[in-house]
């Protein structure tokens, strides 16, 4: 247990007290403040509450606690240990030199907490509320709030606070913080659902138009193979009537046995007579060829070493001209790379920038116009929050496109400079072939030249030749020309039968050419026929909208799921937020706090008032009507007079229930919270009493000095009370 010992309180320009007023606080003593009304008992004690919370029992703070004489510098103070650490508070207001503050110190060190924002949780935290100090440990007179007089909204605030329920309070704003959470995942699970039936709804949609093209597919493919049927049936009638013509020409003589046996005799005279023509030509042309053969032989001796003198020349040139093709083929193709590379990485910003421009585009002005409240697309509402994401989204993209377009136009630049560059080489490497070409140009033009001077010369002497042998062929062909012309006449005759039966038989053939196409054409149907029976409709899309539906019915049903889940938690924390509400666990810890405190109180009242007040605390209070309801509720019996109601009491008698009420909330706090003080303060705690219950309260008052430091304001019934220390202000 954490255990909070008081050793001094003192005050200087403080209410009336003028002079420095330091109280040495000490167990086991009894200590009395007594003097007549008026003259500042009250404010002694009210040091106390005032330097650690700014404010007196009666609600006095600021200037009104600064002494009306000196009107400055009011200074209180107390000193006090909580376990083995030694505290210090002082509190300041209107003074010269610290103005308007407190100040919090540990253990001899400068203040570690400063000003009432800081000092006062602080204060808090190693001692009580400061409703509780004014409820357990003073007892001031004529103190609005003290806790038989609160309304039952207070008394609870006090339990609470004794109790330190406060800490529920931040359990069930967890409960109601996750409870929220809750709520807004079912929220968007629901919009999900929402989102996901439109989505299954647009897959049947599709399924069924997919559905209606395999209807419309296979139809097709009914009404071709009909086609190609009627077409087989068409090609089978040409064919019959293209046999039967082909029959009936064929019963036609077409025997050129006879006709070709004379064709071959006749042409065997002619050959023989030619043969005599040409053994005599040839004798001639043998005789001119001799001739032919060494004119041309000189002249191609001649045009040989020309062409190998004018190659040489060439060779030479065109040898320089590779050996320069190649290093300018070289740096060619490092232009080429250059620029390849260059149109890739334009290629690909320009993708970029397409994708971008699409996914810009898809935020359509319309979506983004503050006069539209639904979406097109899922027919949500559009909320303000969700406008300013798209507008921010749509910004992004847009500056992300600015920038591919700045890099496209510098790749552009990039491929202009390449591409001039390759076009500047290649202009020198034309004007440097072109000088290699003339040069060859012209050795060709000069070895044409003299090759055509030598060839026609050679032409020349041919021609005469030739009229030599063609005067000579002319008077062979006279001895032989009757015989030739007869003979010619009567192979022309067998020529042409030759040839009207060679139409016959070529018209057999081109006609059982047509039936072999038009057999071919029949075969080719089948194979149609063959072929469209084979094919199927594409059911990948019907296939992958039946998927999706499936899928979407996976989703609904696990955000279906979900949402059930998610339907117990929310039973399971709105049990604890109810739970930790005013109404669950902190009203079961008042409830059970309620037989100690009428277990103490009435310890307490049998020692003050021998027996004859019974008080005891109760949650449930009844109504005039009968009923019950939620309240704490103190009720108290005179066993004497039978009065059982606070307003039937005396003043005295109240003052009695009101001692044995802060004694035992006193003892509540010290048992829940673990933490105990050596000090109590009573401020006119006889008044309204007889002589008889200030014996009782006295004797009480030595017992509870024990193990404390009690201190008591009273201007009267000094004789009955047995002090150890007495202060009388005059």
């Amino acid at each position: 247990m954490r255990k909070i010992t008081f050793e001094k309180v003192g005050m200087k320009n403080f209410g009336p007290y003028i002079d420095p007023l330091e109280f040495e606080i000490k167990d086991g003593i009894l200590t009395l403040i007594t003097g007549p009304n008026g003259i500042g008992k009250t404010m002694s004690l009210d040091a106390i509450p005032y330097t650690l919370y700014g404010i007196t029992t009666k609600g006095a703070k600021g200037d009104d606690v600064v002494n009306n004489i000196i009107e400055k510098n009011c200074h209180t103070w107390v000193n006090f240990k909580s376990d083995d650490d030694n505290y210090s508070v002082n509190r300041y207001h209107k003074h010269t030199k610290y103005k308007n503050t407190v100040l919090l110190s540990k253990n001899g060190e400068p203040p570690y907490k400063k000003g009432q924002k800081e000092v006062l949780p602080e204060i808090e935290r190693l001692f009580v509320p400061k409703k509780l100090f004014m409820n357990t440990i003073m007892f001031g007179q004529k103190v609005k709030d003290f806790f038989t007089d609160l309304g039952d909204t207070d008394k609870k605030e006090i339990f609470r606070k004794v109790l330190k329920l406060e800490e529920y309070v931040l359990y069930y704003d967890s409960a109601k913080k996750e409870l929220d959470k809750i709520n807004k995942v079912t929220e968007k699970l629901k919009s999900n659902i929402v989102v996901n039936l439109t989505l299954k709804k647009d897959a049947k949609s599709q399924g069924k138009h997919q559905k209606l093209l395999e209807d419309e597919f296979y139809k097709n493919k009914q009404n071709q193979l009909n086609e190609l049927e009627k077409k087989k049936q068409v090609n089978n009638t040409l064919l019959n009537q293209w046999i039967d013509s082909v029959n009936k020409l064929k019963e036609n003589d077409t025997n050129l046995e006879s006709i070709l046996t004379e064709i071959v005799a006749i042409t065997t005279d002619l050959n023989n007579i030619s043969s005599v023509l040409d053994a005599e030509k040839q004798k001639i042309n043998s005789k001119a060829l001799q001739k032919e053969s060494e004119i041309k032989d000189k002249a191609n001796e001649f045009k040989t070493e020309i062409i190998n003198d004018f190659k040489q020349m060439v060779e030479f040139i065109q040898q320089g001209k590779e050996k320069e093709e190649k290093e300018l083929s070289k740096k060619h193709l490092l232009l080429i790379n250059d620029r390849s590379k260059i149109r890739e990485t334009f290629i690909v910003l320009k993708s970029n920038e397409i994708s971008l421009q699409e996914s810009i585009d898809e935020m359509a002005d319309s979506v983004l116009s503050t006069e539209l409240t639904i979406c097109p697309t899922c027919e949500q509402k559009i909320t303000e929050e969700t406008r300013n994401l798209l507008l921010k989204k749509r910004e992004l993209l847009i500056s992300q496109k600015t920038k591919l377009v700045n890099d496209i136009e510098i790749e552009n630049k990039k491929e202009i400079e390449v591409n001039k560059q390759i076009s500047d080489f290649l202009k020198e490497c034309g004007k440097s072939s072109q000088a290699c070409d003339i040069k060859i140009k012209e050795c060709k033009l000069d070895e044409e030249k003299k090759k055509n001077e030598c060839q026609l010369k050679l032409n020349n002497s041919l021609a005469k030749i030739q009229e030599i042998i063609k005067g000579l062929e002319e008077e062979i062909d006279k001895k032989f020309a009757d015989k030739t012309i007869n003979l010619g006449i009567k192979l022309q005759k067998l020529k042409d039968n030759k040839t009207s039966i060679e139409n016959i038989i070529n018209n057999i053939s081109e006609q059982e050419n047509t039936i072999r196409n038009i057999q071919n054409d029949i075969t080719q149907i089948d194979r149609d026929i063959d072929r469209i029976q084979k094919l199927e409709f594409d059911k990948i899309i019907l296939n992958a909208a039946k998927r999706r539906i499936v899928d979407l019915n996976n989703l609904l049903n696990t955000s279906n799921n979900n949402i059930l889940e998610l339907e117990k938690n929310q039973k399971v924390i709105l049990f604890w937020k109810e739970g930790f509400s005013s109404r669950g666990i902190p009203s079961m810890l008042i409830d059970d706090s309620i037989p100690f405190m009428n277990k103490k109180v009435s310890e307490y009242l049998d020692k003050i008032s021998n027996g004859r007040y019974i008080v005891s605390f109760d949650t449930l209070d009844e109504t005039k009507s009968g009923e019950f309801r939620d309240k704490i509720s103190v009720k108290v019996i005179d066993t004497e007079t039978k009065a059982n109601k606070r307003v039937q009491l005396s003043g005295g008698q109240t003052r009695l229930i009101d001692i044995a009420t802060i004694l035992t909330l006193g003892d509540l706090q010290s048992k829940v919270q673990e933490v105990s003080f050596n000090i109590l303060l009573f401020d006119e705690i006889f008044d309204s009493l007889d002589d008889m219950n200030v014996e009782f309260v006295s004797k009480v008052l030595r017992i509870l000095t024990s193990d404390r430091s009690v201190f008591v304001i009273s201007h009267k019934h000094v004789d009955q009370l047995e002090a150890d220390d007495v202060y009388n202000f005059s």
